[in-house]
């Protein structure tokens, strides 16, 4: 005779099962900010892919508690719940939604964070794909926006992709601000009618000294951006970036390695030639 089987013991019910979830449809946003909250809360750097079906499943109802979590700066200490990771995740999953709510917010924690940050990095990925949405926005922050965060801006600003003459006063407020900034942001906007205004900053930019390392990068990048939208240089400004270059070949040559010629120098293959007009080229 067969002995009768021992029932089995049911598991423990699992927060992120199908199971244990009411259905979606059933869900009121109160509930759904309750679910996010927990769900991210168990969470740890890796947010596992059930996880994050389950909370995407509840599609827009999902985006005020993702926010709700993203701004919460208590949640990004490393003693938080989940180890200050949560933002990261509500940054990665709002990626994956509808964003457009979440812009403001968005925008403001890339004030509050390291770009390079894992915070940092999910907010900006999740900006990205948004371009013409941002430009309202970001005009908005600017006028109170400073230091690195006010970089951030005008870079997302000019690869917004929206050819606006406020965009490009903008543009032009960061090149007589920060040329070296200002001249990449106009280069990656493409608007050759930027020329007259790199020009006339190319012109302006003093020559560094030799003790002063950074103080050439706006030549550099003055050149670069009127180059790429079509422009050419003047013959004084192709000699001062040419003395730029060779002060900064100066400053990275080692100790005993042969100091590079100055431009305005007889060139060392004999030719009789200056070195600017000869090997130079």
């Amino acid at each position: 005779m067969r002995s009768a089987k021992k029932p089995r013991r049911a598991k423990d019910p699992d927060p992120a099962s199908a199971e244990h979830l009411r259905p979606e449809a059933a869900i009121a946003l109160a509930d759904a900010a309750a679910l996010v909250h927990e769900l991210l809360r168990r969470s740890g750097p890796a947010l596992s892919s059930r996880v994050a079906k389950r909370i995407q499943a509840l599609g827009q109802a999902a985006v005020a508690p993702l926010v709700a979590v993203l701004i919460d700066s208590r949640l990004r200490a490393p003693s938080a719940p989940a180890g200050g990771w949560a933002p990261v995740h509500a940054a990665r999953l709002l990626h994956r939604l509808d964003a457009r709510p979440a812009i403001e917010p968005l925008l403001d924690v890339l004030a509050t964070t390291d770009k390079l940050s894992p915070l940092g990095e999910a907010v900006s990925r999740t900006l990205a794909p948004l371009k013409g949405q941002l430009v309202g926005p970001i005009l908005d922050r600017l006028p109170t926006a400073v230091g690195g965060y006010r970089r951030e801006l005008w870079f997302m600003l000019a690869g917004c992709g929206v050819r606006e003459a406020r965009v490009f006063d903008q543009l032009l407020a960061a090149l007589a601000e920060a040329p070296e900034i200002g001249a990449i942001c106009l280069g990656e906007y493409g608007d050759p009618a930027a020329l007259p205004e790199l020009a006339r900053a190319l012109d302006a930019h003093p020559l560094g000294l030799m003790d002063e390392p950074g103080n050439d990068q706006p030549v550099f990048e003055l050149r670069e951006a009127i180059l790429e939208l079509g422009g050419r240089l003047t013959a004084a400004q192709k000699v001062k970036y040419e003395r730029a270059l060779w002060t900064r070949r100066i400053r990275t040559t080692a100790p005993g390695e042969h100091l590079p010629q100055h431009p305005d120098s007889a060139c060392a293959c004999g030719s009789g030639r200056i070195y600017r007009h000869c090997c130079l080229q």
